[in-house]
This record gives structure tokens, C-alpha cells and sequence, in this order.
């Protein structure tokens, strides 16, 4: 066990911070998302759509950034510290509760391929993971330290900043939580069933206490949300929109569906929307049943001082798992949360084969050598998977860039529309114009288009799909255009003097 197990961790920090900016080589351009959370705090464009299905943590973490300067690559690393120390504060409270199950879950978390590339990204998703992480290490330090008000209100500042990131999050999460600490006895606490045990939790029980903390933390986390939600009829009427929203009109098609789905997705691509099934890469796969494996091991063979909270962050990692499996098959960053904590329980896993191994026990031993070797092949996947996926994914931003500046073009300056087949929040923030969603195929223009080019004279259309016969661009002024791409783009002029 190292000496100094936080020096050890701010250089796995460190480590993690050098490593997103060799493999990641910024700049890369925005993605979709990224967009619409910048222009929510940028003095330069418009706010774009926001969602119900989106919080406003991303944007305010940002936005003393953004309000200086509109660099792109000052702010990817920006971000690149900011989930560095992020990545140092999430781990220290496991660090303090067994220091080699926090080094090692830090290690492992820190190499997926998934944590590297969101790490420097305009995305909820990682720093609502790191506060996860953080959240369910100061609970169950509370649980362990009565009375201690400093653990109790850092879980519930910690839960406000899951809640302020993604709420979604945040309920999974105290889901998760509630259910551990009732299937893991710790000190003091009362035998029996559960009902048992959940009578016999007094006001004075840290249980209660770190319960009741959560509970607070995840009221105000929620909050802004919950004012935001008025924008569209209120709580009930944005979650049923964002549910829609997030499945991608699917719903919830079932366990089967949504988990080889997110399995396909474990090299990527950003987002899954087919519901064709994919092909499941070996390397996803052995990551997966590696990670659960060492895992439950090391809920199962701990002592029982370490079995409570390596069994608690197991169960809220498989808690947050499950709530996307059941809700989305969309994208891998969803799985960030569950990723972090059920590295936790894996790093336990690791530290009790490593203890055991210590004492010269065979079985651990083997164990601990086949962990290390199988986690190295995993590694080795991460980083051929992840370099994969970002060449594709720089390819395609890229692409809107180079869109949004021929229509900046276009423009010379002058205020400006342009509605896209594809990714028109990028290419809006590319171009400085309003942007919205071309449909290639409808047979008449939009009313705004049509206010539009009355107003400005004309406004931009791409378009890369064939237009049906009776589409309005058809016979619209175009001229194709230089991208690379497997299929043809031009830009379409609406002028309000056509028809």
C-alpha cells in the first residue's frame, strides 16, 4: 500500500489530465450538445432549444470561461483541469475509507475511454459522475463517522451538484444508496429484516442522518430544474416530454433491447439511435464482466468493515445502471455514473485479491494475476476503441465547422438564418446565424423560413439528401459543396423571391 495514498492520487489526477490532452490533441470542434450548452452562457450567439431533458450545471461551470474568451481550445482545458481536480476530490473520500480500493477504482474509471474524451468536453455527464463518486464516498464515511455535520453537508452539497448536472442522475443515485444501506449492515446497526432495520433507524442513527443529508442535497439539486421545467408546462409535462425525448420515441422497449444496445455502444459512437442490433465488441464485453466480477468478488470476500461500502457502491453503481438500461440506448456517456462507482467496488475487489495475495494464499494470488492481465487487455482495448471512436467523431464535427463557415461566408457579416439537415446547432455556432432543422423532403417551406427571407432577403439551406420531387428545393438557386463525406452536401438560397 502506498505511503502517501493522496500524492498517489493526484498523480493518477495528473496522469488522467495528460493523457486527454495527448490522446484527445485539441482542438476538437463542438459536438451538437456542446453547442447548445455554450450559447447558453456566451455573450457572442443566441441561445439555442434547450430541452427538457437538459440541466444548466455545464453551462454555469463553464461560463466564466466562455464570458472571456470564445477559444476553443482555452476551454478544453479548461475543462481538462477542471475533471482532473474533479476526478482528485470524487476519489479522495474512497482513498480515506481503504486507500488501495481508492487508488486502484481512480486508475481504472480514469482509463476508460469514456471518462478521457468527455473529461474535456461541454458535457454533464462526466463531472455528474465525478459528484456521484463523490457523493456515495462522504456517505458512507458519514455513515462510519456519527454525528460528523462536515461529512453530512458535504453529501449534501456533493448530491446538489449531481442534482445541478443531471438530475435524472441524482434519483437514481439515492435510489442506490438507500438500498445499500439497508443491505449492508454496518456498526450499531440492527439485525433483521429490512423493514426491521428501517423501523429501528432513529433520528440519532447516522443512517438517518446521511439518508436525511441526501435527501436535502437532492431537493436543491432538482430545483433548478424543476423552475426551469415551468418553460414547459410544469414538472409533469417536462418529464413526459424529456422521457420521449431521451428514448428517442422508442420508450422503454425492454431489459433485453436497451442492455445489448449500451454493450454495442462500449467503443462507441456517440449516440445509438438504430434500433438495428449492433454487433457487441469483444473488448466491450470482457471490460463489462471484468468489472462486475472482481466486483461482487470483492463484496463477497471482504471483511465485513470493507464489505459495507463496497457492497453500497455497487449497488448504486448497478442502480444507475439500470436506470438508463430501462429508459435509453442512446449514448455511452450516460453510463459514466454507474462506471465510476462500480470501479469502486472493483478497486475493493482488487485490494482484498491483493491483501490476500500478501499473506501468500495461492487462490488470491492466481486471482490477483488474472485480474491484472485481463484489466491490461482491457486497457489496451480502451485505447484502440477510443482512438477509433475520436477520429470518427473529429471527422464529423469537423464537417459542420467547414458548413458553418461557408455560410459565414455566404453572409458577409450580415444577420443571418440557416436551417441544416444535420447538426444545425453546430453549424449555427460556426456561422453566427440563427439555425434550425431542414426537413429536405417537405413539400412547402417553413412560416418561419418564409418570415425569414422576407425579412433578411434570403436564408441558407444544407442539405445533403436528394430532394423528393415535390420538395420545395426543388429548383431553389444551390451549389454543391467541398465536404468530405460519403455523401453530396449543397447549399440551398431561399430568397423572398421565390414562390
Amino acid at each position: 500500500m502506498a505511503r502517501h495514498p493522496l500524492a498517489v492520487l493526484g498523480g493518477i489526477a495528473v496522469l488522467y489530465a495528460a493523457v486527454q490532452l495527448v490522446v484527445v490533441r485539441h482542438p476538437v470542434a463542438f459536438a451538437w450538445d456542446e453547442a447548445i450548452y455554450v450559447t447558453e452562457v456566451s455573450p457572442e450567439h443566441d441561445p439555442i432549444y434547450f430541452a427538457p431533458t437538459r440541466a444548466r450545471g455545464i453551462s454555469f461551470l463553464v461560463a466564466p470561461l466562455v464570458v472571456i474568451t470564445g477559444s476553443l481550445t482555452a476551454l478544453r482545458v479548461f475543462l481538462t483541469v477542471a475533471s482532473a481536480g474533479g476526478l482528485f476530490l470524487a476519489f479522495w473520500p474512497w482513498v480515506r475509507i481503504r486507500p488501495g480500493a481508492g487508488l486502484a477504482a481512480a486508475a481504472l474509471f480514469s482509463t476508460t475511454w469514456v471518462a478521457v474524451f468527455y473529461g474535456s468536453q461541454v458535457s454533464p455527464n462526466l463531472f455528474s459522475a465525478l459528484a456521484a463518486v463523490a457523493v456515495a464516498g462522504l456517505f458512507v464515511l458519514a455513515l462510519d463517522s456519527p454525528g460528523t455535520r462536515r461529512l453530512e453537508w458535504g453529501v449534501a452539497g456533493a448530491a446538489a451538484l449531481v442534482g445541478l448536472f443531471r438530475p435524472y442522475d441524482l434519483s437514481t443515485l439515492g435510489l442506490g444508496l438507500g438500498l445499500g444501506t439497508l443491505g449492508f449492515a454496518g456498526r450499531g446497526d440492527p439485525a433483521g429484516s429490512w423493514g426491521a432495520r428501517l423501523a429501528r433507524l432513529t433520528w440519532r442513527h447516522p443512517a438517518r442522518r446521511a439518508l436525511t443529508a441526501l435527501g436535502i442535497g437532492g431537493l436543491a439539486g432538482w430545483t433548478p430544474w424543476l423552475i426551469d421545467s415551468t418553460r414547459f408546462g410544469g414538472p409533469a409535462a417536462a418529464l413526459r416530454r424529456a422521457v420521449i425525448e431521451t428514448s428517442g420515441g422508442s420508450g422503454t422497449a425492454g431489459w433485453g433491447f436497451h442492455l445489448t444496445s449500451h454493450l454495442a455502444a462500449t467503443d462507441g459512437p456517440v449516440v445509438l439511435y438504430n434500433p438495428i442490433p449492433q454487433p457487441i465488441p469483444w473488448g466491450g464485453a470482457v471490460w463489462w464482466a471484468s468489472w462486475l466480477l472482481v466486483g461482487v468478488a470483492g463484496v463477497a470476500l471482504a471483511a465485513k468493515a470493507s464489505r459495507r461500502p463496497a457492497g453500497i457502491a455497487l449497488v448504486a453503481g448497478l442502480s444507475a445502471f439500470a436506470g438508463y438500461v430501462f429508459i435509453t440506448p442512446m449514448a455511452p456517456r450516460f453510463l459514466l455514473p454507474s462506471y465510476g462507482l462500480i470501479a469502486v467496488a472493483t478497486g475493493f475487489g482488487l485490494a482484498e485479491l491483493a491483501g490476500r495475495a500478501r499473506r501468500r494464499r495461492m487462490i488470491p494470488m492466481v486471482g490477483l494475476f488474472s485480474a491484472v492481465a485481463v484489466f491490461g487487455v482491457v486497457l489496451a482495448w480502451q485505447l484502440a476503441a477510443g482512438s477509433a471512436f475520436l477520429a470518427q467523431e473529429r471527422t464529423k464535427r469537423e464537417r459542420f465547422e467547414v458548413l458553418g463557415a461557408i455560410v459565414a461566408e455566404q453572409a458577409h457579416g450580415a444577420e443571418c438564418w440557416v436551417w441544416s439537415e444535420l447538426g444545425h446547432p453546430q453549424v449555427e455556432l460556426a456561422s453566427g446565424c440563427r439555425g434550425r432543422r431542414l426537413d429536405p423532403h417537405a413539400p412547402e417551406p417553413t412560416a418561419l423560413m418564409v418570415a425569414k427571407a422576407e425579412e433578411l432577403g434570403v436564408v441558407y439551406l444544407l442539405a445533403l439528401s436528394t430532394p423528393d420531387r415535390d420538395s420545395f428545393l426543388r429548383g431553389l438557386p444551390n451549389m454543391p459543396l467541398p465536404i468530405e463525406d460519403s455523401r453530396d452536401w449543397d447549399l440551398y438560397v431561399f430568397s423572398n423571391d421565390d414562390p
